[in-house]
């Protein structure tokens, strides 16, 4: 199980595709030819839909930076997708009440022990998959921000090459796989940390303007009644870490930056933004004070309501002259000419 693990954080769709369409073939080993998953022709025609669509994207679109932000936005989603699909791998089996390994039926005298095997299999592969995916999309973004991106496709061919590797070694050699995964996991975590803070950055900055572009202005501005924005915090203040996205907030005349730590209670520190102003950008703008204690980035979801968010938060902002119209133009068009080779190199700078 841990073997299928690597290629399936590197490339999910093409993992899956290649995986049960050998098993289907008849190259598989006992556990992914008794995995109900992988012996499925359903699985074999849709993942391989889903890895022609994701290649296509990533070797063509990539080959220009402005439209490989759409490439960018569809590797991101694989990064969910991984996770999503070994969850799927893991728990299935016991939800069809079968072990593709033992090749027989969970008694209910075993049915405790089985609980526990899958659970400490769930933990170990999804922390695995959410590493290695996490480093993975980090490359990804170091070649798009590079000054080549024809680099961008060659990488992909580069990886969908490794995966399908992978793949070979996870079928035919699984213990040989389970080294790789390990060696690969080790290397990926020792880069995790950087990896994480960096696609935080790029998710705030290209993404989430992206995904705002059809919410309207209550949505992106209040929580229903007073204001709540989303903001990059890149400098540390007080207890909350720099590179994250946090929740700046009012309550009455006090303001807050939040982070909701998984299930927890959110972790919430009180801001104080005496003598700080908004400093606009092109891609981002962001809020200040003249010694720079508070740093919060703001993306281009809130270019037309700096005016306002100022006003809520009592702090200084000078209109341009030259500020731009109110854009009416459609929704595609913004989303082709949402990005510039301006924009791409201040994101350098962020």
């Amino acid at each position: 199980m841990i073997s299928t693990v690597s290629p399936v954080a590197v490339n999910p769709y093409l993992a899956v595709f290649g995986t049960a369409l050998l098993s289907k073939m008849g190259f598989h080993n006992d556990y992914i030819h008794n995995h109900p998953f992988y012996d499925n022709w359903f699985i074999v025609i849709l993942f391989g839909f889903l890895f022609a669509f994701t290649a296509i994207i990533g070797t063509f679109v990539k080959t220009n930076q402005v439209t490989g932000v759409i490439g960018n936005a569809e590797d991101f989603l694989e990064t969910k997708a991984s996770v999503l699909i070994n969850l799927i791998v893991v728990l299935l089996p016991t939800f069809l009440n079968q072990d593709p390994v033992m090749e027989q039926t969970v008694v209910q005298a075993g049915f405790i022990t089985l609980s526990l095997k899958v659970a400490l299999l769930l933990v170990i592969t999804t922390y695995f998959v959410i590493v290695i995916s996490t480093v993975r999309y980090f490359i990804d973004l170091l070649v798009f921000l590079s000054p080549f991106p024809l680099v961008d496709s060659i990488l992909n061919l580069v990886k969908i090459g490794f995966t399908f590797g992978l793949v070979l070694l996870s079928v035919f050699y699984p213990l040989a796989g389970f080294v790789v995964t390990i060696i690969i996991f080790l290397i990926s975590l020792l880069l995790y940390r950087r990896a994480r803070r960096t696609i935080q950055r790029f998710k705030y900055l290209v993404l989430y303007p992206v995904y705002n572009m059809r919410r309207n202005k209550e949505q992106i501005l209040t929580n229903g009644e007073q204001l709540s924005i989303l903001v990059y915090n890149k400098t540390k203040y007080h207890k909350m870490k720099a590179g994250r996205i946090v929740r700046l907030e009012k309550e009455g005349e006090r303001l807050f930056i939040s982070r909701r730590k998984y299930f927890f209670f959110p972790h919430t520190v009180e801001l104080d933004l005496s003598g700080a102003f908004i400093k606009k950008g092109i891609l981002f703008s962001s809020i200040t004070n003249a010694d720079q204690s508070v740093s919060l980035l703001l993306n281009r979801s809130y270019k037309k309501h700096y005016a306002e968010i100022a006003a809520q938060l009592s702090i200084d902002y000078n209109e341009p002259e030259n500020v731009e119209a109110v854009n009416t133009i459609s929704f595609w068009k913004r989303l082709k000419t949402f990005f510039n080779k301006k924009t791409l190199k201040e994101l350098k700078t962020a």
